[in-house]
C-alpha cells in the first residue's frame, strides 16, 4: 500500500500587500471555540467508516469503543501534539482532563453533557479541559504548590 503524505496548507494572499496564515496552534482558541480535541474526538464518533470501532451509544450521550485496538491505531489524529505517544493511556487522561466519565467501569464507554450526538459547535465548546488539573495545582487562595510531597512555592 501507499503511503500518503501529510496534506499541506497554502497560505492564502488576498491582495498585492496582504497575506493571511491559517491558525493551526492546537492550543489557539478562544472561550466560544471548541478544542481541537473535542473537535476531532466528535467528528470521529460520528464517522460511519469507523462504526466497526466506535459509535456513539443508542441514547447519543455517550460513545462507545468497540474495538479498542482498531481505535487506538486511529488515535493519531484525535491527540492533537501527542501522534508520536497516540495510546489508550493518553487518550484515557486527556478524556479525565475534559471532565468525562465512564458510567460502567468495566465498559470502554464514556460520557459527557455536552458532548452528545448532533452537538453544535456551541455546545461543543462547554466542553473544556479542567483549569486546575495535572501536577502542578493551586489551591483556593491562587498561590500555587506542588503535589506529591514536593517543595511549596
Amino acid at each position: 500500500s501507499c503511503t500518503r503524505a501529510p496534506r499541506r496548507h497554502r497560505t492564502r494572499t488576498m491582495g498585492a500587500e496582504t497575506t493571511i496564515h491559517p491558525n493551526y496552534n492546537i492550543f489557539a482558541f478562544g472561550a466560544n471555540k471548541v478544542s481541537p480535541f473535542v473537535s476531532k474526538l466528535h467528528d470521529m464518533v460520528d464517522d460511519p467508516k469507523r462504526r466497526d470501532h466506535v459509535r456513539w451509544a443508542k441514547d447519543g450521550r455517550s460513545f462507545v469503543i468497540t474495538d479498542e485496538e482498531k481505535f487506538e491505531r486511529n488515535l493519531a489524529g484525535v491527540l492533537p501534539g501527542l501522534s508520536f505517544t497516540a495510546n489508550m493511556g493518553n487518550f484515557h487522561r486527556e478524556l479525565a482532563n475534559y471532565g468525562f466519565r465512564k458510567p460502567d467501569a468495566h465498559e470502554l464507554e464514556f460520557e459527557h453533557e455536552g458532548f452528545v450526538r448532533g452537538a453544535d459547535d456551541e455546545e461543543l465548546a462547554g466542553v473544556r479541559r479542567r483549569e486546575n488539573y495535572g501536577r502542578y495545582r493551586k489551591d483556593a487562595s491562587g498561590a500555587g504548590h506542588v503535589i506529591k510531597g514536593h517543595l511549596s512555592t
